[in-house]
């Protein structure tokens, strides 16, 4: 945490100052040796962003970047430093220096595994038995003789955190359709100034991909990064598992597009290598950084701001303060507003976390229907009572009992109801998480003058989950994957839409149902598209992080929506209630 703090502080230093980013990134890229990789990923990150951010000083980053690519040791910045190289290198010196460098990390041509390290695919058994003849014993009778073979050694672990080469011997070939696609773009940017240095180039990345693709063809064993979601844990740490590696046909056909691209460019391929990426990445990062401007205003103008005085607050210093707990008699009655005198009329008056709950029939004796207030940590209940009968009711009080993660407070205070009159009783109840949770009751009273009480059951309140949630500000990519790999619970859900939405509106419509902020990277409410992907993100009232990821498309013959909403938490409470809060919202 204490390193994440100082990365945050250099990004904030560096992108307000320009004078200062390459120093900065000099002492970014300190932090590529980090064995932790979410430190080192996310220094790298900010070296990426401060470049789009300040053009200028372009040069000095990529530079320094090229003389420490032999220093870095983990994929995630081994797959930013070579966006950047591809991105952001200009001119044909520069790109070639670039593919020199890749050249020399990757290393000698064809890729083989140490010697001594050539596994079998089948895992051999600890004692292979070979026959041979029978025996003679010394009594002259025949025994059957076999001897045990030596179990064939078990494959070497190599060092993964060593150098590009050896993540590529490892199996890790998402690295090596990035480095496909940045040899691309060098050597595209190299063809238009200087066609003979692109020849030269294009006979290197040729030669390191077929490489590549001839060692991925041949399944092989190695030891993978492996991290399981274990429920029953509070953290699942990153394990190293022994697992048969080949190259999939994704990782193929990337590697493929490039190597066509190169040799074949066409102006659309070189529009998207070359230019639509860059405008991608810039628009991204400048919705971040207009989202914590925003962010910093709206603090900044909080802080600022006068805090108006509360005269209602301002009393005598030797005013009594009523008890109700403490009441001897029914008739010494709660303040009318008590709800108010406990939280402040402010938070008592947010309409928009408030639900009438009809809880008694029409045909009941007494009509009952409950006001529901979520403030902070209490969910405020304002009882609506009408006795519905000419006859008076004595001693009418309301007992509530909560299922959840909910505390109930004591029965409310006994009142008198006359004849077709009615009544309001408050009373609150105390959230201890963010578990949806019910609240049973149930009105009990005696009739006219008799001594018998009555019951008479209400319907039960179910709290929504999203009066316990909240956007919040967004954080930025590296935080929100890592929080999605480090949290334990998933909810999966399939999208059954039964209205007729535009994904953009449909997407509008999932966040405000679910009271949750789409997160700032890409636009997916601008224009209709076929498919969509999103991220949400939201808080709640006791700090816990709850993360959405949306996949939606629209089938051609039907035009509706179909797809996946993904819920990831640290509680199960969370996503299974935040679950069926999006499935009821479709219906």
């Amino acid at each position: 945490e204490d390193r994440m703090l100082v990365i945050n502080a250099l990004r904030t230093c560096a992108t307000s100052f320009a004078e200062v980013v390459s120093d900065a990134a000099t002492l970014l890229l300190e932090y590529i040796h980090d064995p932790e990789p979410t430190c080192s990923g996310a220094a790298m990150g900010v070296v990426r962003e401060l470049v789009e951010i300040h053009p200028q000083s372009c040069g000095v980053v990529l530079e320094r970047i090229l003389g420490t690519v032999h220093e870095m040791h983990s994929t995630r910045v081994l797959h930013v430093a070579l966006w950047i190289m591809g991105t952001f290198a200009t001119g044909a010196a520069q790109c070639a220096r670039a593919v020199q460098v890749i050249k020399e990390a990757v290393g000698p041509l064809p890729l083989k595994r140490p010697e001594g390290d050539q596994p079998a695919l089948v895992a051999p058994s600890p004692a292979n038995p070979e026959s041979r003849g029978p025996r003679i014993m010394a009594d002259g009778s025949y025994a059957p003789q076999t001897s045990t073979a030596p179990a064939a050694p078990a494959p070497k672990e190599l060092d993964a955190n060593v150098d590009l080469r050896s993540l590529l011997l490892n199996g890790d070939f998402f690295l090596s359709t990035c480095l496909a696609t940045a040899l691309a773009k060098l050597v595209l940017k190299a063809a238009d100034e200087a066609p003979e240095t692109a020849g030269a180039m294009k006979a290197d990345m040729f030669a390191i991909l077929v490489a590549i693709i001839a060692y991925g063809q041949h399944p092989f064993q190695a030891y993978v990064p492996s991290t399981p979601i274990n429920p029953s844990s509070q953290a699942s740490r990153p394990t190293r598992c022994l697992t048969e590696v080949v190259m999939s046909p994704d990782d193929l056909e990337r590697i493929c597009i490039c190597m066509e691209v190169v040799e074949h460019p066409t102006p659309i391929a070189r529009e998207i290598f070359l230019d639509l990426s860059r405008k991608a990445f810039t628009e991204t990062v400048q919705a971040t950084v207009q989202q914590r401007g925003e962010e910093r205003a709206r603090l900044g103008a909080s802080a600022a701001a006068p805090r108006p005085l509360d005269q209602a607050s301002m009393v005598a210093a030797d005013q009594l303060i009523p008890f109700r707990h403490f009441a001897a008699k029914p008739e010494e009655a709660a303040p009318q507003d008590e709800a108010a005198e406990l939280l402040g009329a402010a938070e008592v008056a947010d309409s928009s976390k408030t639900q009438i709950v009809q809880l008694t029939g029409y045909s009941d004796p007494v009509y009952c229907e409950a006001s529901v207030n979520v403030s902070h940590y209490n969910v405020l209940l304002d009882f609506t009572l009408v006795n519905r009968t000419s006859e008076p009711f004595k001693d009418m009080a309301i007992e509530l009992s909560t299922v959840g993660d909910l505390s109930a407070s004591d029965t409310t205070i006994p009142v008198t109801l006359p004849p077709n009159q009615s009544t309001h009783v408050k009373t609150s109840v105390k959230i201890v998480s963010t578990d949806t949770g019910a609240i049973h009751g149930s009105i009990v009273y005696k009739q006219g003058r008799e001594p018998v009480e009555r019951f008479l059951l209400l319907r039960d309140i179910h709290l929504d989950i999203v009066y316990c949630i909240g956007p919040a500000p967004a954080p930025s990519a590296l935080e929100y994957r890592t929080m999605w790999a480090q949290f334990e619970w998933e909810n999966k859900i399939p999208i059954k839409c039964s209205k007729h939405f535009t994904i953009p509106q449909f997407l509008q419509h999932l966040a405000t149902s679910a009271n949750m902020g789409l997160l700032p990277y890409g636009n997916p409410l601008v224009g209709e598209c076929a498919f969509a992907s999103a991220n949400f993100y939201a808080r709640s009232i006791f700090g816990e992080d709850v993360l959405l990821h949306v996949s939606v498309e629209r089938e051609e013959g039907t035009s509706r929506l179909s797809g996946f909403c993904r819920i990831r938490s640290k509680l199960q409470g969370i996503a299974l209630s935040l679950g069926d809060k999006i499935s009821s919202c479709m219906a």
